[in-house]
């Protein structure tokens, strides 16, 4: 039993050390995609597989102790990509409302045109 709490906080330090790699990306403002976001879907569903096969036995204080520290990182991850998500829409909505305007701009100086033909001609 001891093998597989070992290879649990090994797992479990791995997907804390991935998950924090990630979120100093997204503190430097890569998109979670750039961070590498799935590779920590991939290391927690690891984790979580392996927690399975260990039969819920209870962990030992390092393994809660990661557990506790991931779950941080959880968190921070969370906020970070969330704040990344909300900067990208604010500036969708700033692109669009700009693709208006220069739409609008277009089309007015397209009748002025029209009628700056009519008069000359």
């Amino acid at each position: 039993m001891s093998d597989g709490r070992e290879e649990l906080a090994r797992r479990l330090r791995e997907a804390r050390a991935e998950l924090a790699r990630v979120v100093a990306l997204l503190e430097r403002g890569a998109a979670p995609q750039e961070a590498g976001a799935n590779r920590v879907d991939a290391a927690l569903a690891a984790v979580a597989a392996l927690s399975a096969g260990h039969g819920g036995a209870p962990l030992d204080a390092s393994a809660r102790h990661e557990c506790a520290a991931l779950l941080d990182l959880v968190g921070v991850a969370r906020q970070l990509a969330g704040a990344q998500i909300e900067r990208a829409r604010a500036e969708l909505g700033e692109v669009r409302a700009v693709r208006t305007r220069l739409g609008r701009q277009r089309e007015r100086l397209e009748r002025l045109t029209a009628r700056n033909c009519d008069v000359s001609a």
